[in-house]
């Protein structure tokens, strides 16, 4: 999640903010609501870690289970809608993560609960590398 915020998109935004005609507007609409749902999303997650941790292994509980796909997906979507609101295009790969972490729900029968949050985590890494090389074969020349 470190990895996702504090990405070039975080740092780009800055550069962005600081060339736009009206970067107040701009910051409250990037920086008023969305970091509630970011936030959101990182204290469900950490919930989720508690849950996996506590119970590692067996059935998972429905609630178990939406905690553990939900914290992250909502994590995902708070800061898409985050760069939406600074560059006002919505970042697929983020949207993308958060669909894929959805279709999780279908293989929880099929999972331990700490299989699951490694399946989330997994996600969250993919997203950051698709973000990440797709930001650096853009830089290239």
């Amino acid at each position: 999640m470190w990895w996702l915020y504090f990405s070039a998109k975080h740092e780009a935004a800055s550069e962005h903010f600081a060339q736009a005609d009206d970067p107040g507007a701009m910051a409250r609409r990037a920086y008023t609501y969305t970091p509630i749902l970011v936030v959101a999303g990182i204290v469900v997650t950490a919930v989720g870690d508690e849950l996996s941790l506590v119970h590692p292994l067996g059935h998972i509980a429905p609630t178990t289970a939406l905690v553990l796909i939900g914290g992250p997906a909502l994590f995902l979507l708070g800061t898409a809608v985050a760069v939406f609101a600074v560059w006002e295009r919505w970042p697929w790969p983020r949207l993308i993560g958060a669909a894929v972490l959805a279709a999780l729900a279908f293989a929880t029968p099929m999972l331990t609960p700490v299989a699951l949050a490694g399946a989330a985590t997994t996600v969250l890494i993919a997203v950051g590398a698709w973000e990440t090389l797709r930001a650096r074969s853009a830089e290239a020349p």
